[in-house]
């Protein structure tokens, strides 16, 4: 586990510090789907209001939030890194932008980063599951392209502006404009 925590701490803090470039001090931000809160905690340090939902924490792990209704207002900004690229259930990832989409303020954007196609395709020892693979060590993984990224979000959410980003390798970020 703690090889696992060092490994994760390493490749979410690159990716935070990338994310950064498009915030603003002064934004209320929520890392959705927090993980082992490794961004949360960065964000923090460096002075932004960021708070944490993560519902699978792991044990020692304490998000600012454990149930989505729990959460009573609303971000200038929302980070979901890798989460809609593990959740197995497609219904399951559209519930995650509806939930994304509720809980930011007007003009409000969120960065959506998941993980590429060519670099699920690459694992070995997968069995291929829905619209992805369940890998050996018994995590879900669907692999995205840039484009389907996209029109996973546009045809699920309305009222929104799209724009491409080059913060993670699949990577964008939407606003919600009403």
């Amino acid at each position: 586990m703690i090889g696992e925590q060092k490994t994760q701490r390493s490749i979410t803090l690159g990716t935070y510090k990338k994310i950064v470039s498009v915030l603003d001090k002064n934004m209320n931000v929520l890392d959705y789907g927090a993980g082992f809160c490794h961004g949360t905690k960065y964000l923090n340090e460096i002075g932004f209001n960021a708070e944490s939902f993560e519902i699978y924490p792991q044990k020692n792990i304490n998000p600012d939030y454990l149930r989505f209704e729990d959460i009573n207002k609303q971000y200038d900004f929302i980070i979901c890194n890798c989460v809609i690229n593990v959740i197995s259930n497609i219904e399951d990832r559209k519930q995650v932008l509806f939930n994304i989409y509720k809980l930011l303020k007007i003009n409000g954007k969120a960065i959506i980063l998941t993980r590429p196609i060519i670099e699920i395709e690459k694992v070995k020892n997968k069995v291929i599951e829905n619209d992805g693979y369940r890998l050996s060590n018994g995590s879900f993984q669907k692999g995205y392209s840039q484009q389907e990224l996209i029109n996973f979000v546009e045809n699920n959410l309305k009222n929104i502006n799209i724009e491409n980003t080059n913060i993670g390798k699949i990577s964008l970020i939407l606003q919600k404009i009403s």
